[in-house]
């Protein structure tokens, strides 16, 4: 791993090195089109030909947090040896989101670092599967913390847009005589 401690103390900061193969993001925001990474730490993203951006770095962190905590790379072939079957295999893994949290190293972390995992891996496992869901198997992260105060920050600012949609609908469907006509509201 390229995480090195500060010092040996336990309040010790983390810093992440070798930046060799990291790229500066456009200023227009276009994908980047030049990936380089190792293949157990790739975003499925990486697999599609069409760019990256910065997103597929939370992929690669939620594989470093899972390797901290149990010692192992959620995705792995039956052969732990890198051949060209079994970098398919592992590819397959990535795309699908497979992995799991069953095992001894897993007894004794908590749901919340699950739940981080998992998030970290569905945020950008949902946007590169979009249009195909099946094969999906990672959890919901609806309950963990973080998601709950996301929810509650859209939440407090959807119900004003909401409240004003609902007046503009209203208020369009009563001059139509009666008829619904649909309303478009930005």
């Amino acid at each position: 791993q390229n995480l090195l401690f500060t010092d040996e103390t336990d309040n010790s900061e983390i810093k992440i090195i070798d930046f060799g193969f990291a790229r500066l993001k456009p200023p227009d925001n276009q994908p980047l089109k030049t990936p380089c990474f190792t293949l157990h730490y790739a975003a499925p993203e990486l697999f599609n030909h069409n760019g990256y951006d910065e997103s597929c770095d939370l992929w690669s962190l939620g594989v470093i947090l899972y390797t901290m905590l149990s010692g192992q790379v959620p995705f792995q072939s039956q052969d732990k040896s890198l051949t060209c079957t079994s970098a398919l295999e592992i590819m397959k893994k990535i795309k699908k989101g497979e992995f799991s949290f069953e095992g001894e190293a897993w007894k004794n972390v908590s749901a919340e670092a699950k739940e981080l995992i998992q998030g970290m891996y569905s945020q950008i496992f949902h946007a590169f599967n979009k249009y195909k869901r099946e094969g999906f198997c990672l959890q919901n992260v609806d309950k963990a913390p973080l998601a709950k105060r996301r929810k509650m920050k859209k939440t407090s600012t959807s119900t004003e847009t909401r409240s004003s949609s609902s007046e503009s609908s209203h208020s369009s469907s009563s001059h139509s005589h009666g008829k619904t006509t649909p309303t478009k509201t930005l």
